[in-house]
């Protein structure tokens, strides 16, 4: 019987240490699973917050792309409607003549551009049907090219005053933008 239970205890021990190293194996097993997770859920999140960081600068650039291209467009829309103002203005330029304040008011014009030009032998050129308004103080040549308003010219053709409406839209363009673009309740162009 010496035999019978030494081979018993033997084979209890041999099972018991393949017991406890099927258990170190399971241990060892499970802790290879769970570092394995955790490196492959610490990957995929710093590859998923790479690529939502990637999209938000994708989304970002896209969505200032899109508001520069509706600037661009608002702006274009402004600019436009001024310059329709700005022509209907220019249209509407001959209706000036029918002021009674016209002769004042040229007269007015007059004399600041001979002072600036300062010689008394100064030309005034303008469109003929103004020439009445500007006779008197200096020659006048008409010229039909001018337009409403005048231009006074040196008598060495030197210096050039231009006092046509055209003109002083042109001049005045920014300003004039500025003032209608406040008056339709936008921004300036």
């Amino acid at each position: 019987m010496a035999l019978a239970e030494l081979l018993s205890t033997l084979e209890a021990e041999a099972n018991a240490e393949v017991q406890r190293e099927l258990d170190r194996a399971r241990a060892e097993a499970a802790s290879i699973v769970e570092e394995t997770s955790e490196r492959v859920a610490r990957r995929s999140a710093e590859a998923l917050a790479g690529y939502e960081s990637a999209l938000q600068k994708e989304a970002s650039l896209a969505i200032a792309r899109r508001r520069r291209e509706a600037r661009g467009t608002v702006l274009a829309a402004r600019a436009s409607m001024i310059e329709r103002i700005l022509d209907a203005t220019r249209a509407a330029l001959p209706s000036v003549l029918e002021r009674p304040e016209l002769d004042a008011m040229l007269r007015n014009d007059l004399d600041e551009a001979l002072a600036a030009v300062g010689d008394d032998r100064a030309i005034v050129r303008c469109a003929p049907v103004l020439a009445k308004h500007l006779s008197g103080r200096t020659a006048v040549e008409s010229d039909e090219a001018l337009g409403l308003g005048f231009e006074v010219v040196s008598a060495d053709r030197k210096l050039r005053i231009d006092r046509t409406f055209t003109t002083r839209i042109e001049r005045l363009r920014p300003a004039l933008a500025i003032v209608i673009a406040a008056r339709v309740g936008g921004e300036l162009p």
